[in-house]
């Protein structure tokens, strides 16, 4: 590994890790904090994989390369911080009224948990995840985590109802356990890992760090090996995931199983990205993928869709990429929401990430003031965000598709009372509990 991208990393991991160390040392309180979540995944999706794989990086990207992928990194981090830092000083200059925690009718929500439990887990079982069925009936399978979650806060609501939610939430973790054990499925993974949260929102509490730390470690290093637990199953190495599992998670500390990159993975297929974007100059101007993301509606009955798409759709991008890298990259590989972002806004991506440390922030301060619906949205950002980091716009985009509508009609008609403004002449009349770091 050369000099220049191992302190280029270790310079990335000491930035990314800030906000760890930060909540080790107990200065950030809240094991939920935005921050705290989007730095340390950016670490283990952009850096750590540089120390792992040592110079089999080298073989399929240039040092100079990783460093400017890398940088690009950073520059996301840093808007993040700096939409954070802005709608912070919009509330201290002219503090918005954020509305009381309003009351739901929890046996609405669970006709409501009924309706897109029913609609999630069919069609994720009908489907498999197979990506030739028409219609984007495959799509639906994700609003199963809607139903869970629904199920999840009715029964905090109304006791009664627990046995009832608990039975929804087993038929809801049918298509996400399935997913994991028959493909080693990371986002189904982490959203089965998110249903503690609406707990811990509900009761204004958050998992202790002794507890926290360790299981946040092996969600992690479960999540990383993943995509490296398919070639000892596919190999017959491993009799199945949970076998594999146990045969990678310990590559992680002493390499015997550990195999080499592919290069599929997020840092290097990001790096490869970045590098083709700048070696032609061809950006998508920031409106390609919601351009590709409509053409992707079209039915493909009446649509020869694939002439439509730009080259830097999800459907080009692998070809594309592989030609001007000169290997060929994996099918079914993600580049990270790092590169996609830089293609799709050049040098002016950090804008777009300091957006969305803009509304992180919202969402985050309106979820502490004990809002039901809010608590949603905010369980929800956790797995929007983790594909918007991990793998890409667009995967970012369909979640907000899918998800956030169904959320919205479940609290919108539940609702008891319209929502009061009263609070919101200074921040701390929101009464915030006292892990929030604000």
């Amino acid at each position: 590994m050369s000099f220049s991208m191992f302190a280029m990393a270790v310079f990335a991991s000491i930035i990314l890790l800030i906000p760890a160390a930060l909540y080790v040392g107990g200065v950030i309180k809240d094991t939920f904090h935005p921050i705290f979540f989007f730095g340390t995944l950016s670490f283990f999706i952009a850096v750590y994989g540089i120390f792992t794989n040592g110079d089999y990086t080298e073989r399929f990207v240039s040092a100079a390369d990783v460093n400017v992928y890398l940088l690009v990194t950073l520059l996301a981090f840093a808007g993040f911080l700096v939409g954070w830092a802005w709608a912070k000083r919009r509330e201290r200059r002219a503090p918005e009224k954020v509305a009381v925690p309003r009351q739901y009718r929890p046996s609405l929500l669970f006709v409501w948990s009924l309706v897109f439990s029913a609609v999630g887990v069919s069609a994720a079982l009908y489907t498999r995840n197979d990506f030739t069925i028409t219609g984007y009936l495959r799509d639906f399978g994700t609003l199963w985590l809607v139903g869970a979650l629904l199920a999840i806060q009715s029964a905090l609501l109304l006791p009664t109802l627990r046995v009832a939610a608990i039975f929804i939430v087993a038929v809801c973790l049918i298509p996400p356990i399935d997913r994991f054990l028959s493909y080693g499925q990371r986002g189904d993974t982490f959203r089965i890992a998110m249903l503690i949260i609406p707990f811990f929102l509900f009761y204004g509490r958050r998992p202790p760090r002794s507890v926290f730390i360790p299981a946040a470690i092996l969600l992690a290093l479960v999540l990383a090996t993943l995509v490296q637990t398919r070639v000892l199953v596919n190999s017959g190495e491993a009799r199945n995931r949970v076998d594999a599992l146990t045969k990678v998670i310990p590559s992680f500390f002493d390499g015997v199983n550990r195999k080499p990159p592919q290069g599929g993975e997020e840092y290097i297929f990001g790096t490869a990205m970045v590098s083709a974007a700048r070696q032609t100059g061809v950006y998508d101007n920031g409106v390609g993928f919601i351009y590709n993301t409509a053409v992707r509606f079209l039915p493909k009955e009446y649509f020869d869709k694939d002439p439509l798409y730009t080259r830097w759709a999800i459907v080009n991008y692998i070809p594309y990429v592989s030609w001007i890298a000169g290997y060929t990259i994996p099918g079914g590989a993600a580049p990270s929401g790092f590169a996609h972002a830089f293609v799709e806004f050049w040098w002016f991506a950090p804008l777009f990430w300091m957006l969305f440390g803009f509304v992180a922030r919202r969402i985050y301060l309106r979820t502490l003031t004990g809002d039901l619906a809010q608590q949603g949205y905010f369980t929800a950002f956790f797995v929007f965000t983790l594909y918007l980091v991990a793998q890409d716009l667009y995967a970012f985009t369909m979640q907000l598709i899918y998800t956030l509508p169904a959320l919205w009609i479940a609290y919108r008609t539940a609702r008891v009372t319209q929502p009061q403004e009263e609070q919101g002449a200074d921040l701390p009349e929101l009464a915030l509990p006292e892990f929030a770091t604000v």
